[in-house]
């Protein structure tokens, strides 16, 4: 049992910890208030305890993607690609959990989960992921994953 709720709160920690934010404030797209004020609705959103049973994992992970691809749409340009990325990632996380039909149980033991923490753990991503950090910190003041 403690595996699952490790694992829930693993793919709940990357999901916030990727959507901190992005670069810098010098943004000539999009409004900065009103992207900020999506980072820290998302911030809240994530800062509830872990989800568990099938139910409150879909709700809130669907919640999550929605909140994302609405982000993505007014994401500043320093912080776009980092934004996108974090999109793809979310979007991953759902297809596999409904491929799973929402059964930590069965997820955990998959193939497609280990490869998908790779990628979750990429250099890539994590670069992405100290941007938004910096970006949320910076910019919005929202400090997340700490």
């Amino acid at each position: 049992m403690q595996r699952l709720i490790t694992l829930t709160a693993g793919l709940a920690l990357g999901l916030v910890s990727l959507t901190a934010c992005g670069s810098d404030s010098k943004s000539g797209a999009g409004n900065t208030d009103a992207f900020c004020a999506k980072i820290k609705a998302y911030a809240a959103a994530t800062e509830v305890a872990a989800p568990s049973g099938a139910d409150s994992l879909k709700t809130t992970y669907t919640s999550l993607q929605a909140m994302v691809h609405d982000m993505q749409k007014s994401a500043p340009a320093d912080v776009k690609a980092d934004i996108d990325l974090m999109a793809t990632s979310t979007d991953s996380i759902i297809a596999i959990f409904e491929k799973y039909n929402w059964d930590e149980t069965a997820l955990s033991g998959s193939s497609e989960f280990t490869d998908l923490m790779s990628k979750l753990n990429s250099p890539e991503t994590e670069a992405a992921q100290q941007r938004l950090n910096d970006y949320g910190s910076k910019t919005c003041g929202v400090s997340i994953g700490s």
